[in-house]
């Protein structure tokens, strides 16, 4: 049996001119839409689930064109000459450089970051290259990084993410709305899709749908600890299609489940645990990869179980079992104290 463990933590003009008539504003097929949504993204430079959904918003926004208006500020405290970053100098001097590429290029702003977040630990000093490499003029960019200019809009960035009390990263708002839907680009697409009329983008007809993945979330009521209800809208930020059965020890079929899984795993002990199915999983690549990594922000006292042998033939035989992996530190104080039984 593999064990792996998973550490998991904590933005045209319209020239009129005399005798002309005004342009039709156009997206990259055709006439806007009536509405325009707006999408805020408030993030850290140096933040992996930052960079993760200013990646996957990169491919919406090139295909809605100027039908999204997104805007993207950064996290962080301070005044002009003084800020600060929760990674530090080098994430200061990151938010300014990608705000400046966004003031001096901003139809080439998300393939600078994009290029800059191949490496988010490098974002300080990225953004010269990345410029270069996409067009850019670097020295408008290095006279905004390095001078008073990029300090204000830093400024105004901090600002406008603290009006959204903004803390964590990302903090996202949809039409004025928090945002905790999926994370990947299809289900950015799918989310902001809904919010048009009849005139919506013809993008916006070809999403396909997420894929199920059936999971169970194995529980003990008597542990108030142990709530895995505030963890499956995490859990949906990269498995979107996730269907969750809740099973309470406490039940004869939980008691049942646990009991199975100690056969298969006597190193399984601790609750509360959400088994995955490893063929349903692999229908969503992108993430199964996302809950490997950690870039799901759960908690860590979790188990996760990973299936992939058919098992639990009295409670759920269309799913599987077999343990591939699982997280076996521990998790809820009670259990982990030895004081539920």
């Amino acid at each position: 049996m593999q064990k792996n463990l998973l550490g998991f933590s904590t933005f045209c003009l319209l020239f009129a001119a005399c005798g002309t008539s005004e342009p039709t504003p156009s997206g990259p097929s055709g006439p806007l839409p009536a509405h325009k949504p707006v999408l805020e993204m408030y993030v850290m430079s140096q933040c992996p689930y930052g960079v993760q959904v200013m990646n996957a918003i990169t491919p919406v926004k090139k295909q809605l064109g100027d039908a999204l208006d997104l805007r993207i500020d950064y996290i962080g405290q301070g005044e002009p000459g003084a800020f600060t970053a929760m990674h530090g100098p080098s994430e200061v001097r990151g938010n300014i450089a990608e705000l400046c590429v966004a003031a001096k290029a901003p139809d080439r702003h998300l393939d600078v970051l994009a290029c800059m977040n191949e490496d988010m630990k490098t974002v300080d000093t990225s953004w010269r290259e990345c410029s270069k490499d996409n067009g850019v003029d670097v020295g408008a960019v290095e006279t905004c990084v390095n001078g008073d200019e990029g300090q204000q809009l830093l400024a105004a960035s901090y600002a406008r993410a603290a009006e959204r009390k903004a803390t964590g990263s990302p903090t996202m708002y949809l039409d004025g709305q928090k945002y905790s839907g999926g994370r990947k680009t299809n289900d950015f697409l799918r989310a902001i899709c809904a919010t048009y009329g009849d005139d919506r983008p013809a993008v916006c007809n070809d999403i396909p749908e997420p894929p199920k993945v059936s999971a169970i979330f194995l529980s003990d009521g008597r542990c108030k600890e142990c709530d895995l209800k505030p963890i499956e809208p995490r859990l949906k930020g990269a498995l979107v299609g996730i269907a969750p059965t809740y099973l309470d020890y406490g039940t004869p079929e939980g008691k049942a489940l646990y009991t199975q899984l100690q056969e298969q795993a006597p190193s399984f002990q601790y609750l509360p645990a959400i088994l995955l199915t490893t063929a349903e999983l692999d229908k969503d690549a992108d993430g199964r990869r996302q809950v490997r990594t950690g870039l799901v922000q759960v908690r860590r006292d979790v188990t996760f179980v990973e299936a992939s042998k058919p098992a639990y033939l009295d409670l759920f035989p269309e799913r599987g079992a077999g343990l591939l992996n699982h997280l076996p530190d521990s998790f809820c104080r009670l259990w982990r104290e030895g004081r539920v039984q």
